[in-house]
C-alpha cells in the first residue's frame, strides 16, 4: 500500500528533469553495489524503530494511536525473539492487513482470496489478537455489490474491522450503504471503531475544499488519510473539521507515514540527492515511482521521521492528528534478500 501525490510528482519531474534516472545511475543496477551487513537483524531493527516512534509520539500525546501496515512476521519469525515481538505489541495499537477475504495476493483481480493465503494470515493474526491489538483489513472488492456484501459479512463473522475498497488505488469514498456498522457513537480509541475509511490518493477530488467536505459528510468511525493534500500539509483547522462524523459523534483521524521508504514528493526531499544520495538512501522501488528504499535503522533517516519541528511525525502531531498509519513496515524483506 502506498501513498502517491501524483500531481506533486509531475511538478517535481518538470522542475528537475530526469531526477529518478540520475539517482538510479548513481546507485547502479546491482542491488549488491552498496554496503549491507549480514550482522544486522533487519526485523528487530524495524521493531526498534517503531518502538522509538511510539515512545516519542506518546510522550507528546498520550492517546496517540499507531497502526502498522502488514509486517505480520514481526510477531512470529525465526529471527525475531519473543521479547521483540512483545515490544512491538506494546508499541502499536492495531495492525492493518490487505485482502484477507477479497483481492489478496498479487493478481489484483477483486476476486476471493485463495484459501491457503487466507488461512496462513488468519493463523498469524492470532498473535497480535492475543496481545489485544485491533485488527483492520482492506478487502479489494471493486464495484461488485455481491462481493462487497460477502466481505462485510466475513468481517462481522470474524470480528475484524473491514473496509470494502472499490479500487486498489484507495482514491475514493464508497457509497454510504457500504459503511458496515454505521453508528452514532463517540469513537475516542481505536478498539471502539466499528468501521473505517482509508483514502490515500485524493487526486480525484477537484480541490482541498471538495475533498474535506466529502470526508466531513461521512459517518466513518476512523479516517486514514494523508497528512497533506496536493503536497500541502493539512492545517490544524482542517484536521479538526474531520474529527466529527456527519451525525455529530466524535471519530479518529489518522495520518499516513512511510517508515521504510523515502518519497521524492515529500518536503524533506533534497534535489541534491539526485547526484549525491546520502548513505542511507538506496534503490528506487521499481513498482512505485518516486519511492526509494532506505536504511531505516540509520540515525539520519530517523531524524527525518521524528525529533524536530519540521520532521515528518512532528508535522503530523502539530496538525492534531490522532495517530499514524505506518506503511512499508515490511522493508526488511528487501534487505534480507539482496
Amino acid at each position: 500500500m502506498r501513498k502517491k501525490e501524483f500531481l506533486c510528482f509531475i511538478l517535481l519531474f518538470i522542475a528537475f528533469g530526469s531526477t529518478s534516472i540520475s539517482i538510479q545511475q548513481v546507485f547502479g543496477q546491482d542491488k549488491r553495489s552498496y554496503e549491507t551487513s549480514t550482522s544486522i537483524n533487519y526485523k528487530e531493527n524495524m521493531i526498534a524503530l517503531i518502538e522509538q516512534i511510539s515512545t516519542y509520539a506518546k510522550t507528546k500525546n498520550t492517546g496517540f494511536t499507531l497502526i502498522q501496515n502488514n509486517g505480520l512476521d514481526l510477531f512470529k519469525s525465526d529471527d525475531v525473539t519473543a521479547i521483540y515481538s512483545q515490544r512491538l505489541a506494546e508499541s502499536v495499537d492495531g495492525v492493518l492487513i490487505e485482502g484477507l477475504y477479497y483481492g489478496g495476493g498479487s493478481s489484483h483481480d477483486y476476486q476471493k482470496t485463495k484459501d491457503n493465503i487466507r488461512h496462513k494470515w488468519e493463523r498469524t493474526l492470532k498473535i497480535p489478537q492475543k496481545y489485544g491489538l485491533t485488527i483492520l483489513n482492506v478487502d479489494y472488492c471493486g464495484s461488485n455489490s455481491d462481493i462487497i456484501s460477502k466481505s462485510v459479512q466475513m468481517h462481522k463473522q470474524n470480528k475484524i474491522i473491514g473496509f470494502p475498497a472499490s479500487s486498489y488505488e484507495l482514491d475514493s469514498i464508497p457509497r454510504r450503504w457500504q459503511i458496515p456498522g454505521e453508528n452514532d457513537k463517540d469513537i475516542v480509541t481505536l478498539n471502539q471503531a466499528e468501521n473505517f475509511l482509508i483514502l490515500l490518493n485524493p487526486g480525484r477530488f477537484v480541490n482541498k475544499q471538495h475533498y474535506l467536505k466529502r470526508l466531513q459528510d461521512s459517518n466513518y468511525d476512523l479516517l486514514i488519510i494523508d497528512y497533506s493534500y496536493n503536497a500541502q500539509p493539512l492545517s490544524a483547522e482542517d484536521v479538526a473539521s474531520l474529527k466529527t462524523k456527519k451525525n455529530g459523534a466524535a471519530r479518529l483521524v489518522i495520518a499516513y507515514l512511510s517508515v521504510g521508504e523515502a518519497e521524492d514528493y515529500r518536503s524533506y526531499w533534497q534535489k541534491t540527492w539526485a547526484n549525491q544520495p546520502p548513505d542511507w538512501l538506496t534503490e528506487l522501488n521499481p513498482d512505485w515511482q518516486g519511492n526509494y528504499k532506505v536504511k531505516y535503522w540509520s540515525k539520519e533517516w530517523q531524524n527525518i521521521l521524528y525529533g524536530s519541528s519540521s520532521s515528518y511525525l512532528d508535522v503530523i502531531l502539530a496538525a492534531g492528528f490522532d495517530g499514524i498509519f505506518m506503511d512499508v513496515i515490511d522493508a526488511y524483506d528487501y534487505f534480507e534478500n539482496i
